[in-house]
């Protein structure tokens, strides 16, 4: 039964020996909730964190959320709260929804180790449960942001966010090993923004390769905006190869238009970053 109070309720974490469950357990115990964890090698099954539970997050790998959420519908009862926390909405919430559990999506917008979590921002999708407000009221105590989004909006936007961006820095870093780039040599002579790039390069490629490959694979948008990306390299492959300077300045500038005042704002934020690289 959920209780009124919502850091009294038993917090049952599926998957909560990984990073970001562990991260949450930490948070939660902070305040006095009771959390219990299942995962691969604990003595508790997820069958039995979910019987004795008022609250199921499922934290688990994104390519087999899914099919965990689904094995574990049956143990779901009506007067449970049951939220994940995958990087996609539209197929782990419909499949949440089978359950007879209250259901709300949830993705954090950061990894874990973090040394402060006032201002970090939470998507949730609130898409059948009574807990939204408690359960925000609990969140933003902490310090989050609680923005609330559809599934559908929140895969879209995921699309941009996560599948063209870090497509982008993946290609980068495969074109750097085709070359053969020296990373040392390189960072010797470089400019700041080079810096800046492969910094973010090396952080993706320093991570766990599923998670990138599931985020980039299984977004129901990825195949168009990756054409949209293709579309956009082979403009200006076509431009720099004609060395047609007029044409390159002219889209050039089409783009700065369309970013508007946020181009000064960048230069300005990245003069910042730029400080401590």
């Amino acid at each position: 039964m959920l209780n009124k109070n919502f850091n009294q309720n038993i917090i049952g974490i599926i998957g909560g020996k990984g990073s970001m469950g562990q991260f949450f357990a930490k948070l939660f115990k902070s305040v006095g909730s009771k959390v219990l964890i299942s995962d691969l090698g604990t003595k508790l099954s997820n069958q039995q964190l979910i019987e004795k539970s008022d609250v199921v997050i499922f934290s688990v790998p994104l390519h087999l959320s899914t099919k965990i959420i689904l094995e574990n519908l049956k143990f779901l009862r009506k007067d449970q709260l049951v939220m994940d926390f995958t990087s996609l909405k539209q197929e782990q919430v419909t499949a949440m929804m089978k359950s007879k559990a209250e259901v709300m999506g949830m993705h954090p917008l950061f990894g874990p180790p973090i040394e402060n979590v006032k201002g970090q921002v939470i998507l949730y999708c609130p898409e059948r449960t009574k807990q939204e407000k408690k359960f925000v009221n609990f969140m933003e105590k902490f310090g989050f942001t609680m923005k609330e989004i559809s599934p559908q909006k929140h895969d879209h936007l995921m699309a941009i966010i996560q599948v063209l961006i870090h497509f982008k820095a993946i290609v980068l870093g495969k074109a750097l090993e085709k070359l053969g780039v020296d990373i040392k040599e390189s960072l010797a002579i470089s400019s700041p923004i080079y810096k800046m790039e492969l910094n973010m390069i090396g952080r993706i490629f320093a991570q766990d390769p599923k998670l990138y490959g599931a985020i980039e694979i299984m977004n129901p948008e990825t195949q168009k905006v990756l054409k949209i990306l293709e579309e956009s390299f082979d403009l200006y492959k076509e431009i720099v190869l004609k060395k047609d300077l007029v044409k390159f300045e002219k889209e050039f500038v089409k783009t700065s238009k369309h970013m508007g005042k946020y181009c000064q704002q960048a230069l300005q934020n990245t003069a910042k970053i730029f400080k401590v690289l």
